[in-house]
């Protein structure tokens, strides 16, 4: 029987574990700013199988930026939602669809290139077993420098 050389072991280790940290989602939702609009916005929204702690949270959106590639944008947001269907945008009436978002609502990512040291971008609203945090939780993470 073969033996893995250190190498080998190491290379193969790196690979079961980046296996490990893809976050299966569907992306229910996208909205951009027009050509028109003085500000260049990009929105996803996507949802997934399983709840997510706070860094299967990170992994997830830097999954959906390497596949979705946005360019250009000034403010970027990426919303998690567990098992929800389909998403509709706020309308500002409270319905029984938006009730379902807000319950199916994991966490939100909210970058602004004018806010380079914002240490909040990040926020959970439920912990890894998807019971609502009491208090959300709030992330210093910046997708420009962890999404590589």
């Amino acid at each position: 029987m073969k033996t893995l050389t250190p190498l080998a072991s190491l290379l193969l280790c790196v690979q079961f574990m980046s296996a490990q940290s893809a976050i299966p989602y569907r992306l229910i939702g996208t909205r951009h700013s027009s050509p028109a609009d003085s500000i260049r916005e990009m929105e996803y929204n996507i949802s997934v199988e399983q709840n997510l702690d706070a860094s299967s949270i990170r992994n997830a959106i830097c999954q959906v930026l390497k596949n979705e590639k946005p360019t250009g944008y000034e403010i970027l947001a990426v919303s998690i939602y567990y098992k929800l269907e389909s998403y509709v945008p706020e309308d500002g009436t409270d319905t029984k669809v938006a009730a379902e978002r807000r319950e199916r609502w994991i966490a939100q990512y909210h970058w602004n290139k004018d806010s380079p040291k914002d240490k909040r971008r990040l926020v959970v609203k439920k912990d890894p077993r998807g019971q609502p945090l009491a208090e959300w939780r709030f992330y210093d993470f910046d997708h420009t420098k962890a999404c590589k």
